[in-house]
């Protein structure tokens, strides 16, 4: 979502100005499960796996720099480290994890100027259960 606020700015000139300050609006809101995005989100092979690599980090990624910073893999995995192990863009990779955090698949946290991924476990298991429930 993006606001704009209009800022009226009288300049030398005497004739008004008017400036536009763009602010970006974060909305992180789930209202509900929705299983098509769910579905649409790990039809990718990619995500996947980026799903079952932040399933156990450990197994995937070093800790050792997150240690070393005070943090560990209970706030996430760093997007970069992400992009490094698919070898894919980093374009491409935040373009897939944006799409699996609107199907509720994944939560983000933002550290300094690093953004940190972890599976949503609460989603996860509310589509397991309409998986067992309804299909």
């Amino acid at each position: 979502m993006l606001a704009y606020l209009p800022v009226v700015h009288d300049g030398t000139d005497q004739k008004r100005k008017i400036f536009y300050i763009y602010k970006s609006i974060k909305v992180d809101i789930i209202i509900c499960m929705e299983p098509s995005l769910i579905y649409k989100a790990l039809s990718n092979e990619t995500r996947s796996q980026i799903m079952q690599w932040l399933k156990n980090p450990e197994e995937f990624f070093d800790e050792k720099p997150y240690l070393q910073q005070g943090l560990n893999f209970r706030i996430g995995v760093c997007v970069g480290d992400i992009q490094a192990k698919t070898r894919l863009a980093q374009s491409v990779i935040s373009s897939y994890l944006l799409t699996m955090q609107k199907a509720g698949l994944l939560e983000s946290e933002r550290i300094g100027k690093w953004t940190y991924y972890r599976r949503n476990e609460k989603t996860l298991q509310e589509f397991s259960e309409f998986i067992k429930n309804n299909l």
